[in-house]
Formats: C-alpha cells, sequence, structure tokens
C-alpha cells in the first residue's frame, strides 16, 4: 500500500503541512499562495482517486480508502501532539484561556480546508464503513457545531481536553467572578472556551454539564448567598434590597446569553432566583421598613411594581405579598367603617370613600401589578370584611344598626335625584356602585331597600326612568335576570 500511495502522489501531508504554517503565521498570506492552492486541489484528487481504487479487496488486500483515513487520523493526531497539547500542557489562569481561544480559533481554518482535502474520503467511505465521520477528527480539536466531526473530537479530548478540562474550568469560574465584582473580562474568549466543553459532548450536552455548567451553578449559587446575607445586613441594606436583585437577574440572564450554552439560561437565572428571593422571601416581604406593608403606607408604587416583577417569577412568590395587601386593603376600610360609626363622615361619604378606596388600588392592579388575579382576589377577600361588617354610629345615641346594602341603596337614590350630573358622570358612578355591589354578601336586603326608594322616587319627584333602568341593567348583567325581575 506504501507504494501504491506513493505512486498515486500522496500529496495529503504536504499540504497539511502547508496549512499548519499558514494559521501559526497569523494566517499571513504565502508568496506562494497560488501554488499552495494548486496542491489542495491535487490533494484532494490525490484522495478522490486512492479512494476508487480498491486494490487487492477479494484476494484479502489492502483498501486504499482505508489506509488513507488511518494516514488522516494519523496526520491528525500528530498535529494535536505537537502543535496544541504541548502549547497548552504547562498554561495556567488567563494564559491557559488565551492558548485555547487561539487554537480553537487557529483550527477552523484546518477544519474548513481539511474538509475540502478529505471530502470524497468523508463522504464516500466513512458512510460505507460506518465509522466515525473524519469530519469528526476534526472536530475533535476545536470546532463549532454546524460542522459536526466526531472521530476529530475523540482525538482532542484523549489527548488534549483531558489534560486541560479542570484548569479550564477553574479559570472560566475566575473570570465570571471577575465580571460579577465589576472587572471587565473578554466575553469573545469566554464564549469560545465555553464551547469547547460543548464541543466535547458530540452533539450532546453532557460532557458540558458535567465537566463546567455544574461548577458553574455551585459557583453561582455559592456567590449569592453570600451577597444576599451582605447586602440584607448593610445599613440601609433592605431598601436597596430589590433594587440589587433586579440589576443581578439582568446581569446573569445577559452573561449566560453571551458566554453559555442556551440550555443554561434556565437554570442559572433559576439559581439566583433561589439564592436571592426564595430563601429571603419573608424577611423582604415583611420587612417592617422596606416591605410590602411599608411600600404601601408611603404608596411606593414604583418600589411595588418592582416587588411584583421579581416575586412572580418564584413558585407562589405572590401568595404572601397579596395577603399582606389583602390585610392592608381591609385595615384601611375599617377605617372608613369607623369614621362612619364615629359621626365623621355621612353615608354619602361613606360610600364615596369606599369606592376611592377600590379607585386607588384599581389603579395599582391595573398599571403595577399587571392585572394578577392573585391581587384581585385579595382585593375581593378584603372588601367581603369590611363592607359586610355591622355599623353601629355613636351618634345619634338612639341610631340603630346600620349596613352597606342600606347605605348603597340610598346613596343610588341620592345620585337618581341629583339633576345635575351628566350622563357620563352617572355611566361611571353606575359602573362603580354596581362593583361595590359585587362585595356585599346580602344582595336580597339590598334589593327591598333599593325597591322601596325607587318605588318612591317614581311617585314623588322626577327621576329619568332611563336612569333607573340603566342601573337595573348593570345589575341585571352581573347577577342575572331572576334577581332584577323580583
Amino acid at each position: 500500500m506504501e507504494a501504491n500511495a506513493t505512486g498515486h502522489g500522496w500529496m495529503a501531508p504536504s499540504a497539511f503541512d502547508r496549512l499548519l504554517q499558514f494559521v501559526e503565521t497569523g494566517y499571513k498570506k504565502p508568496p506562494e499562495w497560488d501554488s499552495w492552492i494548486k496542491q489542495n486541489m491535487e490533494a484532494y484528487a490525490c484522495v478522490y482517486n486512492l479512494c476508487t481504487k480498491l486494490e487487492g479487496t477479494k484476494s484479502g488486500g489492502i483498501n486504499s480508502a482505508e489506509e488513507i483515513y488511518n494516514r488522516t487520523k494519523l496526520m491528525i493526531e500528530k498535529y494535536l501532539s505537537t502543535s496544541v497539547t504541548k502549547e497548552v500542557a504547562n498554561k495556567k489562569g488567563e494564559e491557559l484561556l488565551s492558548e485555547v481561544y487561539k487554537h480553537w480559533d487557529h483550527h477552523q481554518l484546518v477544519v474548513r480546508w481539511g474538509r475540502f482535502m478529505f471530502r470524497y474520503l468523508d463522504d464516500y467511505y466513512t458512510k460505507h464503513a460506518n465509522i466515525d465521520a473524519l469530519r469528526a477528527v476534526e472536530r475533535q480539536l476545536f470546532v463549532r457545531a454546524a460542522a459536526p466531526r466526531i472521530m476529530m473530537l475523540k482525538c482532542f479530548n484523549t489527548a488534549v481536553y483531558d489534560r486541560i478540562k479542570e484548569d479550564l474550568c477553574q479559570v472560566l469560574l475566575s473570570q465570571t467572578q471577575k465580571e460579577r465584582e465589576g472587572l471587565e473580562i473578554n466575553r469573545t474568549i469566554m464564549k469560545e472556551a465555553v464551547g469547547l466543553f460543548v464541543e466535547m459532548g458530540m452533539d450532546s450536552t453532557v460532557i458540558y454539564e458535567k465537566d463546567f455548567e455544574a461548577h458553574y451553578l455551585a459557583r453561582t449559587a455559592e456567590f449569592y448567598k453570600l451577597a444576599a446575607a451582605t447586602w440584607l445586613n448593610e445599613s440601609g441594606g433592605n431598601f436597596t434590597y430589590l433594587t440589587r436583585v433586579e440589576k443581578s437577574l439582568n446581569d446573569e440572564q445577559m452573561r449566560a446569553m453571551h458566554y453559555l450554552h442556551g440550555s443554561s439560561l434556565a437554570k442559572v437565572v433559576t439559581c439566583v432566583e433561589t439564592e436571592l428571593l426564595t430563601n429571603y422571601q419573608l424577611q423582604v416581604l415583611e420587612d417592617p421598613d422596606a416591605g410590602t406593608e411599608a411600600l404601601l403606607v408611603h404608596w411606593k408604587t414604583a418600589d411595588l411594581a418592582r416587588m411584583y416583577a421579581l416575586f412572580k417569577r418564584i413558585p407562589k412568590g405572590l401568595d404572601p405579598m397579596a395577603n399582606i395587601l389583602r390585610d392592608f386593603i381591609k385595615r384601611e376600610g375599617q377605617l372608613v367603617n369607623a369614621k362612619f360609626c364615629s359621626g365623621d363622615v355621612d353615608g354619602t361619604q361613606y360610600v364615596e370613600q369606599c369606592l376611592d378606596l377600590h379607585d386607588k388600588y384599581s389603579e395599582l392592579f391595573d398599571h403595577q401589578f399587571e392585572g394578577s388575579p392573585t391581587f384581585q382576589k385579595a382585593r375581593k377577600e378584603a372588601y367581603e370584611v369590611f363592607v359586610n361588617e355591622i355599623l353601629q354610629p355613636v351618634k345619634p345615641e338612639n341610631a340603630g344598626r346600620v349596613t352597606s346594602s342600606e347605605l348603597l341603596s340610598t346613596y343610588c337614590d341620592h345620585l337618581m335625584k341629583n339633576e345635575k350630573i351628566t350622563p357620563d358622570d352617572l355611566e361611571e358612578k353606575l359602573d362603580k356602585i354596581v362593583t361595590l355591589f359585587t362585595y356585599i354578601s346580602d344582595k336580597d336586603l339590598f334589593q327591598e331597600f333599593y325597591r322601596k326608594q325607587m318605588s318612591k322616587r317614581l311617585l314623588v319627584s322626577k327621576t329619568d326612568n332611563d336612569n333607573e333602568r340603566q342601573l337595573i341593567s348593570k345589575l341585571k348583567l352581573r347577577m342575572g335576570a331572576p334577581y332584577t325581575s323580583k
């Protein structure tokens, strides 16, 4: 076979050596560029001729294609041992990272040109012989996923990767730590080096996950566990904690998108959420100075929006916040009840304040809480408590107990008698009345008061029947026809 290979002009080693010289000199175009291109063409023709010449196969002789395949593999292994392994073997820290990046970049051209020279061998021999594709051999060194090369991956794994993987992982983690501390790093080099772990998996992320991602996630958890404790223990740290959490999540997301494998993004984000939000959920939300209630008291809507946006990311993250909100609204409503009972407000003012309170939180829910059903439910539960409390006015002394059903019906009575109200204002008021009405538990009592007052209006006052029908229509839409037909 040796003679036959020589006789057919086995030019691949020479062409391959000149290719390596080209990349190792920084891609400088050699003076004999045209002759080199011609040599590559001749190398391709040589491989083609040898692959199509099957010598002695019927009598147990050597297959020329098989011989070329083996020689190509030896060339690859020699290239690894002389040009790659020795260069990275004794490097540490950032120097190792730079060398890995450099050789990977060099290898991209080796892969492309080598693929051209041995294309027929790959397309013909490896498919029929059921062995690792030559494309895989090339990828054994440093290769992108767009051009799978299994055999070369295996060569590189044995010759180089197993020797540097632990050191390379630690360098990458160290660089990430620097970036988290505010220092600038080269993200391009990071991406290429992380890509090496991906490529070693040969179209699988198992190697990447085991040799790099697991360590990255552990280091991430460790960093933010310490950061959370530090931030919260700082003077005034509770006021800035969520701002820092928001920034950290954005930074980690961008970091993962820049130089990690796509499958890592969700894992990294979940890791940070766990350390910064899940583990400190109640401590942050119940903080007396910067928690949910404190933000409601001072009406810090921007901070409430940030708190909502962050805690909705974690499972059941909004439940404690909604419970605090429910209890806060309930107490605000009970203060309105107390004002009525003490005589500070009359029945009309009482209903107006209940409606204003509802409007106040409707705006918060719609703009800051994205109409979250969790918070809508919390407000409903709060209103159903204070709106249905029995009210006992202190003045006059002989006054009996009053219910919200009676006060709301009387409010409607005054509204219908108001000839100065515009149609648009009336429409808006009626919508709010119906909303407040839905929280009343004894709706039949409201109906009884309303029916008696409406009868008097129709008999003794000049009311607009269209207004009456308008409210009844809204109640019918909310409660159904049987309710309004009683």
